[in-house]
């Protein structure tokens, strides 16, 4: 078993100090796979903290990955820091996977600020590199 699968079992349990303990074993010895798929858990469980660290590391050794740039900027937006979640956005360049992704996220950045001309640019980039992506779609929509 996984120190990942032990830390989620702990918190299922409520035992938070074993799940601490175990955090600090995943980030040792558990592979990238596992502590991305133990990132994306505890993002939904609301452990931003932890998320943010394993996605941190993983962004370290893997930095074209702009899925996990996309996470952290999503981590930075629900903590309320734009700046960071542009910061994370900004890295992810045209060509890569999370591409769309990061314009439409960047979007709703921006129109969080009141910058809706910036947001609806992002937003008609995103349509004009994947015309038939419903949330892009969706997101103009709103404008």
């Amino acid at each position: 078993m996984s120190y990942a699968k032990e830390m989620l079992d702990a918190i299922e349990a409520g035992q938070m100090e074993t799940a601490k303990q175990l955090f600090t074993q995943v980030l040792a010895h558990d592979d990238d796979e596992t502590q991305y798929n133990l990132a994306e858990e505890l993002y939904a469980l609301g452990f931003n903290g932890q998320a943010k660290r394993l996605y941190q590391g993983l962004l370290g050794r893997y930095p074209d990955q702009g899925d996990l740039a996309t996470a952290l900027a999503d981590i930075a937006v629900s903590d309320g820091d734009t700046d960071a979640a542009l910061n994370y956005l900004s890295r992810i360049q045209p060509g890569d996977p999370a591409y769309v992704q990061s314009l439409v996220s960047a979007a709703d950045v921006y129109q969080t600020l009141g910058l809706y001309e910036v947001s609806e640019q992002k937003l008609l980039e995103a349509k004009r590199l994947a015309p038939d992506e419903p949330v892009v779609t969706f997101a103009l929509g709103e404008f």
